[in-house]
């Protein structure tokens, strides 16, 4: 897992938790825009306040800055990337989709991964048009990028060499943390 690779692999795992309702009828989770009540526990502002805390204390780079989570804390991890500009990059697992695209959000890197037969959450997710998912430039992706298979295509697909690339990966994977 990722604590016992952190000291191995020189970086720093902040691991919060959300809550739950008091009375136990709502279990521990991530407050996320749409799924709960606007007077819901602020979770951004929390998890924003706890990085900028651990970042200073610690003398972690605050540019290097990563989150990460599985279904509503992919969703959480995904907000905290509309929300915020405290991360590089997000990796979120199954929950990428169960927010709406963000608008206005600085560019992060972003390695989303989800499995075609999640019978919890659903592979397409939310209904979105795809015009208005943005790149990691902040554009809007060309057709070729945002629909294609072919990992060829899909990273040479801009005609200007100097913009990022966006590769797609579609196959199995197995990874060893």
């Amino acid at each position: 897992g990722m604590i016992p690779a952190a000291g191995q692999r020189g970086y720093a795992v902040l691991t919060p938790q959300g809550v739950g309702a008091a009375d136990g009828s709502l279990p521990t989770h991530w407050t996320v825009p749409g799924f709960d009540p606007p007077d819901a526990a602020d979770d951004v502002a929390y998890v924003s306040g706890l990085v900028d805390t651990v970042t200073r204390a610690y003398c972690v780079d605050a540019s290097r800055v990563f989150a990460t989570g599985i279904s509503g804390g992919a969703a959480f991890a995904t907000e905290l990337a509309c929300k915020t500009d405290l991360l590089a990059g997000i990796a979120p697992v199954a929950g990428l989709n169960l927010v709406p695209p963000c608008q206005n959000a600085a560019p992060v890197t972003v390695l989303a991964i989800h499995g075609t037969d999640d019978a919890l959450v659903a592979y397409d997710g939310i209904e979105t048009d795809s015009a208005s998912v943005g790149a990691d430039d902040g554009t809007a992706p060309t057709p070729a990028a945002a629909e294609t298979t072919d990992p060829a295509a899909a990273a040479s697909a801009s005609s200007d060499p100097s913009a990022p690339r966006r590769p797609f990966y579609n196959g199995p994977v197995q990874a060893d943390v």
